[in-house]
């Protein structure tokens, strides 16, 4: 269902940030739409350097050479360094900034109001109107839509803190936001 002001279809979300909140945005920022192909490759460059270690380690042992053996120990390395890396910024490095952003948001409930040609966004009693045109862009992730001020600054809101359906409050964004903004 969608609640009418003065003739206009509008929809309304209440959002208070949580931490995994806070969490998933910052990996989305950080790492965007890329994770997995990030991931994919970060496994098989690990995969390719270890086996070249393997190999020149067996090759090592079995010529006497202390050479090979120690570049199959710098091969394992140079796989298993990036890859411990890629793993350590993309799971506990958020935390950090993310109580940052928490201790700013704690306690505040954002009101998100969607209309066909705007969004608000109310914290504390102060409102910010903006068209979707002056938007940085509009991203829909699993859970949820964030509406980019900046590259680096967004308001999150989940798709369940919609009052109408999650359904819906998609398809009345994905129907009314631009495609230019809208990815």
């Amino acid at each position: 269902f969608y609640t009418e002001r003065g003739g206009l279809v509008l929809m309304t979300a209440k959002v208070i940030y949580t931490e995994k909140m806070l969490q998933d945005y910052f990996r989305f920022g950080v790492f965007g739409k890329y994770v997995a192909s990030a991931l994919r490759y970060a496994l098989w460059y690990l995969v390719v350097f270890l086996v070249l270690g393997i190999v020149l380690a067996v090759s090592g042992f079995f010529m006497g050479k202390d050479l090979l053996i120690w570049s199959a120990i710098s091969a394992a390395l140079v796989g298993i360094l990036p890859f411990g890396v890629f793993c350590i910024s993309y799971f506990w490095y958020p935390k950090w900034p993310v109580k940052k952003m928490l201790r700013r948001v704690r306690g505040k409930t954002l009101e998100c109001q969607v209309e066909p040609n705007t969004v608000s966004f109310s914290v504390n009693g102060k409102t910010v109107r903006y068209v979707y045109g002056a938007l940085f862009a509009v991203y829909e992730t699993e859970q949820y839509f964030y509406f980019c001020k900046t590259a680096k600054n967004a308001y999150i809101v989940p798709k369940k803190c919609f009052l109408e359906s999650e359904d819906e409050a998609v398809a009345f964004l994905r129907k009314n936001i631009p495609a230019s903004v809208y990815r």
